[in-house]
């Protein structure tokens, strides 16, 4: 494993213990985990999603050499679930969310791809999910913005609705729209719904520091979007 892998980081603490590591030849950061069975679901999920749009996976996966919602995250150190900020997975979330909210959506409700499904028994599902999935090709067609400009409208979105998760507001991908679930910081500074519980906020870990901090990151980077661009002259040189 330690030839074609770098950065090896086993994680003994996390709600699934996990090693973390770097694939040499593409530079994709990995996770592998043992009997994990909501992982499973989850990934047959975003994988299901990734074919319905192939703007999706470079919009909020870490692809190299794409600029994308996890670089950027990582960037502005807000990728770490443990120290109170964002996981992947909420990133993630947030990334469908955004599609499927869009004017016209990208991506359809989860509840078309896994409504009816227990999603405990990922082999069972997989073949529902995929199905789904090929059914809803092209949904998004509609919709002509490339992923520079998904990802300036995340940020917008997203900043915008700030001062309403104190008031309960939560992204609901399973209902691709936002609800209100949770009464005023009952259940965590930001609500993001978990497709696969329901019950759970995903975003739960996020401490009141924290949340300053993340949208520090999202409003300097939708007040970048705003400055006009930078144009070299060269009869300056």
């Amino acid at each position: 494993m330690h030839a074609r892998y770098d950065q090896i980081q086993p994680i003994y603490k996390a709600t699934v213990p996990v090693v973390k590591f770097v694939d040499r030849k593409t530079g994709i950061q990995c996770d592998l985990s043992v009997d994990n069975k909501d992982g499973a679901s989850k990934s047959l999920v975003l994988a299901a999603l990734s074919s319905i749009d192939k703007r999706f996976r470079p919009l909020c996966l870490l692809v190299p050499e794409v600029l994308n919602l996890k670089k950027w995250a990582k960037s502005h150190e807000i990728n770490d679930a443990s120290a109170g900020t964002l996981s992947s997975y909420v990133i993630t979330l947030l990334a469908i969310f955004h599609l499927q909210t869009c004017s016209p959506p990208v991506l359809p409700p989860l509840s078309m791809i896994i409504g009816g499904l227990d999603l405990r028994d990922a082999s069972y599902c997989s073949g529902f999910i995929s199905a789904r999935a090929k059914a809803f090709q092209g949904f998004g067609a509609r919709n002509m913005d490339r992923i520079s400009e998904l990802f300036r409208t995340f940020f917008v979105k997203i900043t915008a609705v700030k001062p309403l998760w104190q008031e309960g507001l939560c992204a609901s991908t399973y209902h691709a729209q936002w609800i209100s679930k949770w009464p005023s910081f009952h259940n965590g500074c930001i609500c993001v719904e978990d497709f696969y519980d329901p019950s759970r906020n995903a975003a739960k870990g996020v401490t009141p520091k924290d949340f300053e901090c993340i949208y520090q990151g999202l409003e300097n980077s939708v007040d970048a979007f705003r400055r006009p661009p930078r144009i070299w002259n060269r009869s300056r040189r």
